[in-house]
């Protein structure tokens, strides 16, 4: 089952995950351990790296990157185009962008990763967007939260990996590979379940 609150004005969805993003403690905290939370990240893309070692000279976008560490991780991965894409842009890493209107163009992107599947407010949309902008035989990476409770933000309840691969399917997508993650770190411990979709 995917649930989604019921939050009716799109205007108040994109102010309620920008309170979040804009908020100055936590871009405090975040810029502080930007370079720590980069190399946490790294063992997150390196257990897949023989998947996506293909796209190592395309273009490569983390949505929803806030800072943009996984960007940041890729770049040390040899990803040298990647960038972070956020609602608020930051620095030169991550630019602005919506996960439901992309400004990419159709067939242009390598690979995608993003974590913040549960802060879509139209997870059909999101998913054929990421589809759109996906080159024949790019990949996107989804790391989901599966039966977590949602904070604040969170928009997006799933409590089974299915309803998420039939979502893709119908959105055009290959289920490349399924499985729970299992390379967790203080701050990404309730991602417990790793998608990679191919188009």
């Amino acid at each position: 089952m995917i649930g989604i609150k019921n939050i009716t004005d799109y205007k108040d969805y994109i102010n309620l995950q920008k309170e979040k993003t804009e908020d100055p403690e936590r871009r405090k905290k975040w810029e502080g351990n930007l370079e720590e939370n980069t190399e946490k990240f790294i063992p997150t893309f390196e257990q897949y790296i023989e998947d996506f070692k293909e796209y190592i000279e395309e273009e490569v976008y983390c949505l929803g990157a806030r800072t943009g560490e996984e960007a940041l991780s890729l770049r040390r991965l040899g990803f040298t185009k990647a960038l972070g894409t956020d609602l608020v842009p930051y620095l030169d890493h991550v630019i602005e962008s919506d996960i439901h209107d992309m400004q990419f163009e159709d067939n242009s992107v390598g690979l995608f990763y993003t974590n913040i599947f549960d802060h879509s407010i139209d997870p059909e949309k999101f998913i054929k967007e990421v589809h759109r902008c996906l080159r024949k035989g790019g990949k996107a990476f989804f790391q989901l939260q599966i039966g977590s409770q949602l904070d604040k933000y969170g928009v997006l309840f799933i409590d089974n990996p299915l309803d998420f691969e039939k979502l893709s399917a119908n959105c055009g997508f290959k289920i490349y590979k399924s499985e729970q993650n299992t390379v967790l770190t203080p701050h990404n411990h309730g991602l417990n379940w790793n998608v990679i979709l191919e188009k």
